[in-house]
């Protein structure tokens, strides 16, 4: 009876291996199905080779900023942080780039795991899906660095998860150097007064953008990339690819715009109290408030594309926490609906991502509002 016992138990861990195994081939074919066709569009060296250009006048003196719509649009930071990537080519750097952003994307995906003391499966699972996703095709099409962000967040969410706030910091900080699209980090270390984090994430920030100030033009910063940001008249351009409100329904009265935005900007602000307020371990309430919060942006901004929420889906690993919000099906549909790669019949692909994170939104804060309980003996600090 016992060998039998025995026996069943081992037929199921390989079993398990098996499929584990599998997984990974799968996640292995999807990264270069998806870095292959990525370099086979016309278009993927366009949002990078600003970048690239950049760390060329880092060196050589100029400046970073032009009057036009397009260009350098990231703090000086950047340059200094892509400054490898003029030892090669454009396009040689761009698959590199490229191939890299994949690698974290399963990097983001193994370190909340890990956090969160989560079954492996889910690592080649949840990084299958975003691999596969909306953002991600977005990011790669056009050569785009937003996918290095997702990897600097779970970083930080490891490190909160871990207590060091410092490394949380650096690694925040580093995010903000590649591309300043994640503010909320930076609110919640304000709302809980955690000086280590601010001050460690500051310091990454100025470290990296010193040697752009010091070597190059960046006068036009404030003139040419805030107003770009902030809806001025260089985004009506590219409003018909924007998932935002003020994209999906720009047709539609100024008003009515303004009243939808205020709306979701009270929605997203409700939901992030609400999330930062549940009795989970810290390092779930930094995630689901940061996505949370990118949610927001990404509904209210100017303009967004797809890629700028590649880590809204960073909720799909973090399904291995038992008391995370997406482990309950009302997030997690509208989760997955973000991260289809192609749109439903009946809809435009900028319509349903507008919906979707609008549905996100409203589902974390519903799940915020109705906690559940954890499991009778354990801790909610054991089960992640």
């Amino acid at each position: 009876m016992v060998t039998e016992a025995r026996s069943r138990i081992v037929k199921r861990a390989v079993h398990a291996r098996e499929v584990e195994a599998a997984a990974w081939l799968l996640l292995g074919m999807a990264c270069i199905y998806r870095w292959h066709s990525s370099l086979g569009n016309p278009a993927h060296t366009a949002d990078f080779y600003p970048v690239w250009h950049a760390s060329y006048i880092l060196l050589h003196g100029g400046t970073f900023y032009s009057s036009g719509p397009y260009g350098f649009v990231y703090l000086p930071s950047a340059a200094t942080v892509f400054l490898p990537f003029r030892a090669l080519g454009l396009h040689a750097a761009v698959s590199l780039s490229i191939a890299l952003q994949l690698v974290c994307i399963v990097g983001a995906c193994c370190l909340i795991v890990r956090a969160y003391n989560g079954p492996r499966l889910i690592i080649p699972i949840s990084a299958l899906v975003m691999v596969l996703s909306e953002a991600t095709l977005s990011a790669e099409i056009f050569g785009n660095v937003d996918l290095y962000i997702p990897l600097f967040v779970a970083w930080m969410i490891f490190e909160i998860d871990r207590g060091d706030h410092k490394l949380a910091g650096i690694a925040y900080g580093a995010s903000v150097a590649i591309k300043p699209l994640v503010v909320v980090p930076a609110l919640l270390g304000l709302w809980r007064r955690n000086r280590s984090f601010l001050l460690t994430a500051i310091a990454v920030v100025v470290v990296l953008s010193l040697p752009g100030v010091l070597l190059t033009n960046v006068g036009l910063l404030f003139h040419k990339v805030l107003p770009f940001v902030a809806n001025g008249e260089p985004t009506r351009v590219i409003q018909v690819q924007s998932t935002s409100i003020n994209g999906v329904l720009r047709h539609e009265p100024q008003l009515l715009l303004t009243i939808l935005r205020g709306a979701v900007g009270l929605m997203g602000a409700f939901t992030c109290i609400s999330l930062g307020r549940r009795h989970v371990p810290e390092s779930i309430r930094w995630l689901e408030v940061t996505v949370a919060g990118q949610v927001t942006v990404g509904l209210d901004a100017g303009y967004t594309f797809a890629h700028h929420l590649a880590l809204a889906l960073l909720l799909i690993p973090a399904t291995a926490a038992p008391m995370a919000v997406s482990r309950r099906v009302p997030v997690l549909v509208p989760v997955l609906l973000l991260a289809l790669p192609r749109h439903l019949p009946g809809w435009t692909m900028q319509s349903q991502q507008c919906v979707a994170m609008a549905l996100v939104l409203i589902a974390m804060a519903y799940a915020a509002c109705t906690p559940r309980r954890a499991p009778e003996g354990i801790s909610t600090r054991a089960q992640c």
